[in-house]
């Protein structure tokens, strides 16, 4: 599939020739739900991909109360970068320098800062993950439906033809896409809230008698 995916990157690219052009190709975020791995990908351009769409995904009802959990657990991401200056010109893509960073967010505040690793790359293609890694989302949430997205920011080779010089530049994608999820309390603490407030609704009712 990632190979697949690099294919359709490369080929883009190559067919603009003096160009100078970086982006992201996927994003797959590998998530644990009570103990059932969930992975949902972002993509820009490609609709191939068979995980759930990042966007509006609902992971479901959590009660935190009850040991439920939902874990992050690793990141995976694919980058590219090309610059072509045209007839004779210089090809500077990825190299093995180049840093990427991941950002994960709950309801659009930073919970976990994680440097990726470059795991392969394919041409000017370069393919990073966070190795693994253990993310309680719902760490210290109140009850409610919540929101868990992404930033990266990576840098990139920049080849400039007026001056013949390569310099390193760096990018940002702050994804708009964002998953849900709910969190509640125990089915017990719901019989305790329903039972005080019959008891106080009984209590009214004899006040007004």
């Amino acid at each position: 599939m990632k190979i697949h995916l690099a294919l359709i990157s490369a080929v883009t690219l190559f067919s603009s020739i003096a160009t100078a052009d970086h982006g992201i190709v996927e994003t797959t975020g590998e998530f644990n739900a009570n103990g059932s791995n969930v992975y949902i990908t972002q993509t820009d351009g490609n609709n191939d991909i068979s995980n759930a769409n990042w966007a509006g995904y609902d992971f479901g009802t959590f009660y935190v109360s009850n040991s439920d959990t939902l874990t992050f657990t690793d990141f995976f991401f694919e980058n590219f970068a090309y610059n072509n200056t045209g007839n004779g010109g210089t090809d500077d893509g990825i190299d093995s320098t180049h840093t990427a960073t991941l950002r994960i967010l709950v309801n659009a505040s930073t919970v976990g800062t994680y440097s990726l690793n470059r795991d392969s790359a394919i041409g000017n293609n370069d393919f990073w993950s966070t190795g693994g890694i253990s993310l309680n989302l719902l760490d210290g949430l109140s009850s409610g439906t919540h929101t868990v997205s992404f930033e990266i920011d990576y840098t990139y080779n920049n080849f400039d033809s007026s001056s013949e010089n390569t310099s390193v530049l760096s990018a940002i994608n702050a994804d708009s896409a964002t998953a849900n999820f709910t969190v509640v309390p125990e089915p017990q603490t719901f019989a305790l809230i329903s039972g005080v407030l019959g008891f106080v609704l009984v209590a009214l009712r004899r006040r007004k008698l």
